[in-house]
């Protein structure tokens, strides 16, 4: 069965002074009447029900995730221990839907993403979700990228893999984290390496 893990734990300081710690960029509604995080859930929801959705975030920002999300079963919003970033998030939402369901295919999400073409966002995410469950393999979403930013990692596309509903699936070449400015003109050059 399918679930999405919303990451929702952010501190609120890239937008400061906008966001602080009790609001932090996820819960801004920036240019909409919904939070970036109401964003995530509405445009998931299509393929994946609030029912089978997790958040992880916080314990200070528990309330907050509830009034914008409030269809929300309590035993799906996990609250982390610690703020460890994106690996130690995924490992307890990947652990407690385990324990849940030893078939789940988990979509992660950034709870603070702006995502404009959203059914094609939905089509990618359903073809990437359907390998997922079919070949039992992770499954990474690049970018196009528009310009040299070094503060994002970089996949460099490997051969293709297969096409399902018409979306092409690539192995991986490579990850490259946050390289430099040379490098990273480079990888754009070259082609074939996409914002991961």
């Amino acid at each position: 069965m399918r679930y999405a893990v919303i990451m929702a734990g952010g501190t609120g300081t890239r937008f400061w002074p906008e966001s602080r710690k009790a609001l932090p960029k996820q819960l801004l509604r920036l240019g909409s009447t919904q939070s970036l995080l109401e964003r995530t859930v509405r445009r998931i929801e299509p393929l994946i029900p609030v029912e089978r959705m997790l958040l992880v975030t916080g314990d200070a920002l528990v309330d907050c995730i509830h009034e914008h999300v409030p269809g929300l079963p309590a035993q799906n919003l996990l609250t982390e221990p610690l703020r460890r970033n994106t690996g130690p998030c995924m490992a307890l939402a990947a652990k407690v839907l385990l324990d849940r369901d030893p078939d789940a295919v988990l979509a992660a999400l950034s709870a603070d993403h702006l995502i404009q073409r959203e059914p094609l966002f939905r089509e990618i995410v359903d073809a990437a979700m359907t390998m997922a469950a079919e070949r039992d393999v992770l499954i990474t979403l690049g970018i196009t990228p528009s310009y040299p930013e070094t503060g994002y990692g970089y996949i460099e596309k490997g051969n293709l893999k297969t096409a399902i509903n018409g979306e092409k699936i690539y192995a991986v070449k490579s990850v490259r984290e946050k390289p430099p400015l040379k490098q990273a003109k480079a990888f754009l050059k070259k082609g074939g390496f996409y914002w991961n």
